[in-house]
C-alpha cells in the first residue's frame, strides 16, 4: 500500500459555494432525518458529527420542547442516533438546529486497550501513515477555480454553503505532478517562496518516480 503525502496548499480564490440549507423562516420545508455520532454532550445541546449526507458534516443540537426520547436513553458520547430536526438550520459552524426526535441507534463502543504496553489499538491504529507539507501559493487572479474544479475528488461538497470544505486532489505519478504545477501556476504563484516556506514548485522536484512507487500525494 502506497504511503500518503499530504500537501496543504493555502490558496485564495477557490470554489464559489452554494446554498445547502434551508433558512430560517422557511414554514413550508420539511423536518430532516439523518444519522450521527454525538461528540460531546451539553445541558441543553448535543455536539454531533453527522454520517449521512445532508449538508454539514457537524451540528449543535438543542432540544425543542416537545421533543421524542426514550425515557431509558442517556446521551453518551460516542453513540449513533438517529435525529429529526426542524427544517430552519443557522448556518453558522458548526450549524445549529432544534431535534424533535433523537432515537438510539447504536451504544458507544467500549475504548479498545492493547495487549502490549505502548501499543496502538483502535481508530489510530488503522490510519494511514502520512507525511504533511505546507506551501502557500496565492492566487494570481478570479480563474483559479475552474483549474481547480475538474481535479477535485469532494466536488459535491464544494456546493455545501454551512461548510467551508477544502478541496482534495490526488497526484499519483510524476507525470500528473508536473502537469498539474505547469498549468496551475498561471492561476497560482507556486514559483513564489515566501519567507522560511519553500516555493511550491521547487520542493515539489524531490517528488521524483522512486517516489511514486510507494507514494502518493493528497493535494489540499
Amino acid at each position: 500500500m502506497k504511503r500518503l503525502t499530504a500537501l496543504l496548499l493555502c490558496a485564495f480564490a477557490l470554489l464559489p459555494l452554494l446554498c445547502g440549507c434551508a433558512k430560517d423562516g422557511d414554514e413550508a420545508a420539511e423536518n430532516i432525518t439523518f444519522i450521527a455520532v454525538i461528540k460531546a454532550v451539553n445541558d441543553n445541546s448535543l455536539l454531533v458529527s453527522t454520517t449521512d449526507d445532508v449538508g454539514f458534516d457537524k451540528a449543535s443540537v438543542s432540544f425543542a420542547e416537545d421533543m421524542t426520547l426514550d425515557p431509558d436513553f442517556s446521551f453518551i458520547a460516542g453513540q449513533t442516533v438517529r435525529i429529526t430536526i426542524l427544517p430552519q438550520i443557522a448556518e453558522s459552524y458548526p450549524v445549529q438546529a432544534r431535534a424533535v426526535a433523537i432515537e438510539l441507534v447504536t451504544d458507544a463502543e467500549a475504548p479498545e486497550t492493547s495487549a502490549e504496553p505502548g501499543a496502538s489499538a483502535g481508530p489510530e491504529a488503522s490510519r494511514p501513515a502520512y507525511e504533511a507539507a505546507f506551501f502557500r501559493a496565492d492566487s494570481t487572479g478570479n480563474e483559479g477555480s475552474e483549474f481547480l474544479s475538474g481535479r477535485i475528488l469532494n466536488q459535491e461538497k464544494m456546493a455545501i454553503s454551512s461548510v467551508r470544505h477544502i478541496p482534495v486532489m490526488t497526484i499519483t505519478s510524476r507525470e500528473d505532478l508536473a502537469e498539474f504545477i505547469d498549468e496551475g501556476k498561471e492561476y497560482y504563484q507556486f514559483e513564489q517562496s515566501y519567507g522560511e516556506n519553500a516555493a511550491f514548485a521547487e520542493s515539489a522536484e524531490s517528488y521524483d518516480d522512486a517516489y511514486f512507487e510507494t507514494h502518493a500525494l493528497a493535494v489540499l
